[in-house]
C-alpha cells in the first residue's frame, strides 16, 4: 500500500485548502478529484483488501468514478495505469535509503510524473516535490525547515499536511530552533510551500526578525500569564517593560499588541512597576545604572545620594498623589515638608518648596492658595467691578497664608491682591509709581505667581 506522505505530496495546494484529502466518500466520488482520486484507490486497497494495481482499474475503469478517468493517475503508460507506476516509483525510490534531496531529481523528469492534471493543468508534483526556486529543488529545504520548527519527521504526513494547507498556529512552533533554519526558511520558494505564520520579515534597519528576535522574545513571554490580575503575576509580568527582547522593530511588527502597552508606557508608570522587585531588595541604584529609559523618573533621582524613592513610595502607598492637591492632607505636608528640599528639587525651586511648606500655626498654607487658584479662575469673563464686588475681602484671598505669600508676589500681583483685601497689611514691596487699578491694562487680574507655583510637582508614583 502507498504511503500517505506520496497522497499529501500529490494533492496538496490543489484540495487540501477545500477539504479533500481524507474526506473522500467512496459511494459519492468525487468533487475533487486530484486530491480524491489517489486517496479513493488507498481506500479500496485498505479496506477491500484490494491489490494496488485491482484498486485502481476499479477508479479507471468504473462508471461510478468517472471523474477520475482523466486525471493523471488513470492515464496508461505501456500496459499499465500511471498511478502504479507511480506507486512503485514512490515507495522504491523516496524511501530509500539514499538522501530524500535526490529524490526530486529522479521523480520529477520522469513519465507520469511529468504529465499535467487536466483540471489543474499541473503536474502531479509541480507545487511540492517538483517546485523550484531558481535552478534548485526546495522540497529538501522545505522539509528540513518544518522538521526544525515544527518537530516534523519526513515521513509525517499529518504534521506536512497541516503546514502545507496553512492549518498550523504559532502555538505549533518550536521557536528556539526558528534562528538556526531562518535562512532557509525565507528564501521565496520554502515560503511558497510554508504559507503561515508569517514570521520572514525584517526590521526598518534590515535585520531578519527570524532569525533572533522572534525567538527571544518568544522566551521572554514564555508561561507569562497576561489575563490573570493577581499581584504576583503582575509583578512578573512587570519585568517585561523597557525589555529589549520585547521593545525593538521586530516586535513592533510581529507583536503590536504586547509592544504598545509594555514599550510606549509612560516611564514613571512602567519604571515603578518594573522596579518593584528591586525596591523591595533595595537595589534601585543598580537597576537605575541597568535601565537606561528609566534614569531620568522620579524612581532613579537620587539627589546627594539621597534614596528619595523611598520618601515617594510611603506617600504613594498612603493614597497621597503630588498631581492631585486634592489628596493632600496635614500628614502629607508634614512628611513632604519634613523630608527636606533635596528630593523635591527636580521638580521645584528652593524658594518654591520653601512656599510650598509654609505654615501658619497648625494650618498648611499650601491649599489656601490652592483655593485661591481655583477662585482666581472665576475672574474670566467678569468685569472689574464685578470682580471687586464679589471677592473684595473675602476670606479665600484675604487671610494670615496669603499675606505670608504676598512678598513673594510681582508688583503687579501684589497690588491686585491689595485691591482685593485693603484690610492686609501693608506690602514690603515698594510700590511702583502708578499703581494698577481693577481697571489698568497693566494687569491680567490673574495672581499668577504663588497660585500657579506651588502645585507644579509632578511625580507619577
Amino acid at each position: 500500500m502507498l504511503s500517505s506522505m506520496f497522497i499529501i505530496v500529490v494533492s496538496a495546494l490543489y484540495g487540501l485548502a477545500n477539504g479533500g484529502i481524507g474526506k473522500v466518500n467512496p459511494d459519492d466520488c468525487c468533487d475533487y478529484p486530484t486530491t480524491q482520486c489517489p486517496d479513493l484507490i488507498e481506500i479500496m486497497i485498505r479496506e477491500n483488501a484490494y491489490s494496488t494495481h485491482t484498486a485502481t482499474m476499479e477508479v479507471c475503469t468504473n462508471k461510478k468514478y468517472s471523474a477520475c478517468h482523466s486525471t493523471v493517475y488513470c492515464s496508461v503508460r505501456g500496459n499499465d495505469y500511471c498511478y502504479n507506476y507511480m506507486t512503485n516509483q514512490w515507495l522504491s525510490r523516496y524511501n530509500a535509503s539514499y538522501a530524500k534531496q535526490n529524490a526530486p531529481s529522479v521523480f520529477c523528469t520522469t513519465d507520469c510524473f511529468t504529465r499535467k492534471d487536466i483540471i489543474t493543468n499541473k503536474t502531479a508534483f509541480e507545487d511540492t516535490l517538483c517546485k523550484t526556486y531558481g535552478d534548485d529543488y526546495i522540497w529538501s529545504d522545505f522539509l528540513e525547515t518544518i522538521s526544525a520548527i515544527y518537530n516534523i519527521g519526513d515521513d509525517d504526513p499529518v504534521g506536512v499536511e497541516k503546514v502545507l494547507n496553512g492549518s498550523t498556529t504559532l502555538a505549533d512552533l518550536d521557536y528556539s530552533q526558528l534562528p538556526s533554519v531562518a535562512t532557509t526558511l525565507c528564501t521565496p520558494g520554502v515560503q511558497s510551500l510554508i504559507p503561515v505564520p508569517h514570521l520572514c520579515f525584517n526590521s526598518p534597519s534590515g535585520d531578519s526578525c527570524a532569525a533572533g528576535p522572534i525567538s527571544n522574545y518568544m522566551k521572554a513571554i514564555e508561561g507569562l500569564d497576561f489575563t490573570s490580575e493577581d499581584p504576583e503575576n503582575q509583578k512578573a509580568l512587570a519585568v517585561l517593560y523597557y525589555d529589549p527582547d520585547v521593545c525593538n522593530d521586530c516586535i513592533k511588527i510581529f507583536s503590536s499588541e504586547l509592544y504598545t502597552p509594555f514599550c510606549n508606557e509612560d516611564p514613571e508608570v512602567a519604571c515603578w512597576a518594573k522596579g518593584v522587585t528591586s525596591i523591595a531588595d533595595d537595589t534601585v541604584q543598580a537597576f537605575c545604572n541597568e535601565t537606561p529609559a528609566c534614569q531620568n523618573t522620579s524612581l532613579c533621582f537620587f539627589p546627594g545620594g539621597k534614596k528619595c524613592y523611598m520618601q515617594y513610595q510611603i506617600l504613594y502607598e498612603s493614597g497621597y498623589d503630588l498631581t492631585n492637591p486634592s489628596t493632600l492632607d496635614s500628614a502629607a505636608y508634614e512628611m513632604i515638608c519634613s523630608s527636606g528640599y533635596p528630593c523635591f528639587s527636580g521638580d521645584m525651586s528652593e524658594d518654591e518648596y520653601a512656599l510650598f511648606c509654609v505654615k501658619i500655626g497648625n494650618e498648611w498654607c499650601a491649599p489656601k492658595a490652592f483655593a485661591a487658584e481655583q477662585a482666581q479662575k472665576e475672574f474670566e469673563g467678569m468685569d472689574e467691578v464685578a470682580i471687586l464686588l464679589k471677592y473684595q475681602n473675602d476670606p479665600v484671598f484675604c487671610n494670615l497664608c496669603m499675606e505670608e505669600y504676598r512678598p513673594s508676589l510681582n508688583t503687579t500681583d501684589a497690588e491686585l491682591l491689595k485691591l482685593l483685601c485693603p484690610d492686609m497689611g501693608s506690602s514690603p514691596i515698594a510700590p511702583t509709581a502708578s499703581p494698577p487699578t481693577l481697571t489698568s491694562s497693566s494687569t491680567s487680574l490673574k495672581l499668577s505667581s504663588v497660585f500657579s507655583i506651588v502645585y507644579v510637582v509632578r511625580m507619577l508614583l
